[in-house]
């Protein structure tokens, strides 16, 4: 079976022979991405700043905000079983730092840095517009910014 999402707030589900299978709905906005879990459940994420876990059939699971905390986020998908980190690597408002064990997320202009596994906020940082992007460098001891309005900010770690 494929997966697709679209810009008209749904996923559908099809045949290898391109047979339409379902259609799910939920999204109250356009669908910016999914990706089956590793136990065939599927997890998509929307403009409408929802995530939302399906069944292998298509079935609704249940429904989460992502611009809430990391903490909030990964309390979410412990409480349906799922790995966050599926998530997180596939969603461009996370970066990862693993050899160091950090997460940092953004939201607006506001960087936040966390430990990637409990989200526990270790320190934030606020740029003068928002931040469109944030990577990690150097093996997590600089995170790299760039923001709206043209400038790129380098932030030593020092956690």
């Amino acid at each position: 079976r494929l997966l697709s999402w679209s810009l008209d707030r749904t996923l559908r589900l099809w045949a290898a022979d391109g047979t339409e299978l379902k259609v799910l709905r939920g999204h109250r906005s356009e669908v910016w991405g999914a990706r089956e879990l590793r136990d065939g459940r599927l997890l998509s994420w929307s403009a409408d700043t929802t995530l939302r876990l399906w069944a292998a059939d298509g079935t609704p699971l249940g429904a989460a905000r992502w611009d809430a905390s990391p903490s909030e986020v990964r309390a979410w998908f412990a409480a349906h079983d799922a790995d966050w980190r599926t998530f997180i690597e596939n969603w461009e408002r996370y970066a990862l730092a693993p050899e160091r064990g950090l997460l940092a997320w953004r939201h607006g202009a506001a960087l936040h840095l966390c430990r990637a596994e409990t989200g526990e906020e270790l320190a934030r940082f606020y740029a003068d517009s928002e931040i469109t992007v944030a990577r990690f460098l150097q093996g997590g001891a600089v995170v790299a910014l760039g923001c709206a309005n043209g400038q790129v900010i380098f932030l030593r770690v020092n956690l």
